[in-house]
């Protein structure tokens, strides 16, 4: 029976024994990126949202939710949206009343060519959740941040396209470790929520800041282009761990 629920399939389906990722459940097929803008400076709430692999097909499903959710209200005390649009490359898809619903096409994710760069810096714009063994960490190492990158589009291939990437990921991360850390800064970020399926608050916890390396950067800029889009670390369903690559020759 749970294999036919959806709400199981997206958030409650057992990960596979013999997956080559250790954990419980499935990542979540959807990713929410908020656009930082706060909400006194702008009457509107906009955000990105992508769906992975076959779950495309469930968008109408997710947009009549997220239509509930602006009737409903959001947050404590329950501010409503006028109205819910939905754009996809600048065209309207849908919104209440409009008389025809437009499927939103599917992409396929690329890696982008490689650009000469010796520094990049790494904004992380929503708290970045990193666990290095067991412990809460902010990946200053360069090779962290790359593993995470590397573990996040594994994840998403294997489970959502099931496809098992082809990679030299262990070389990736030898030069990785080459590359060094110049400056960081750090800011512990603390949100509370309440979780309506477990039925209590939660404390979701990550860090915000900057992190500047120098090296050669080159190889990697395709993997961190990638990553902007994707997130990295946990609660990336909650937008955490989106951050921004500023590269330099």
């Amino acid at each position: 029976m749970a294999d036919s629920c959806l709400y199981y399939r997206i958030f409650e389906t057992p990960a596979p024994e013999n997956a080559p990722f250790k954990m419980d459940f499935l990542p979540h097929p959807f990713l929410i990126s908020p656009i930082t803008v706060r909400l006194n400076e702008s009457d509107k709430l906009s955000f990105e949202f992508f769906l992975f692999g076959e779950y495309c097909k469930y968008s109408p499903y997710f947009i009549k939710v997220f239509e509930n959710m602006a009737l409903t209200g959001f947050g404590k005390n329950r501010s409503k949206a006028g109205s819910l649009r939905v754009f996809q490359d600048n065209k309207e898809i849908f919104r209440p009343g409009k008389d025809e619903f437009i499927k939103p096409g599917e992409r396929y994710f690329y890696l982008p060519e490689e650009e000469k760069a010796s520094f990049a810096e790494i904004k992380f714009l929503t708290p970045v959740k990193i666990k290095s063994k067991g412990r809460l960490t902010y990946p200053t190492e360069f090779e962290v941040l790359l593993r995470n990158i590397f573990r996040r589009i594994s994840i998403i291939s294997f489970f959502f396209e099931g496809k098992k990437l082809d990679i030299d990921f262990n070389n990736l991360l030898k030069n990785a470790s080459k590359v060094e850390l110049l400056k960081w800064e750090s800011k512990k970020e603390e949100i509370r929520r309440y979780s309506m399926r477990k039925g209590k608050k939660m404390e979701l916890i990550g860090f915000t800041g900057t992190l500047t390396f120098k090296g050669d950067i080159t190889p990697f800029t395709p993997w961190l282009k990638i990553g902007e889009t994707l997130h990295i670390g946990k609660n990336t369903s909650f937008g955490f761990g989106k951050y921004v690559t500023k590269l330099k020759k």
